[in-house]
């Protein structure tokens, strides 16, 4: 959940990348970060994570990156669509607990 919040407080801030959400140019790499490659990558940094995956129903690779292609999908939508109603970062760690953490086993 840190990671989240962290990313969302931290990318638009990044000078290359903050450009980019700043100028509406997020297709640029989105395209990128929304493909089999990256969702592959995601998987792999996800088998890193302290979580028992098979406890918590993930059992094959194909399922650990559908996964990462969820958390990928929202975390792009954060980024791309920050809402209205700005959220501090304990609204933001409550919101993404809730909807997120399960799928993450916490």
């Amino acid at each position: 959940m840190e990671s989240v919040v962290f990313a969302v407080r931290t990318v638009p801030d990044e000078p290359y990348l903050g450009l980019l959400l700043e100028a509406g140019e997020t297709d640029f790499f989105t395209v990128e970060v929304a493909s089999a490659p990256a969702f592959a990558l995601g998987a792999r940094i996800l088998r890193n994570v302290p979580v028992d995956w098979t406890a918590v129903g993930v059992t094959t690779d194909e399922e650990l990156q559908g996964l990462a292609e969820i958390l990928m999908r929202l975390f792009l939508s954060f980024l791309r669509y920050p809402s209205a109603a700005t959220l501090d970062d304990d609204e933001l760690r409550k919101l993404v607990r809730r909807w997120i953490g399960p799928a993450l086993g916490g």
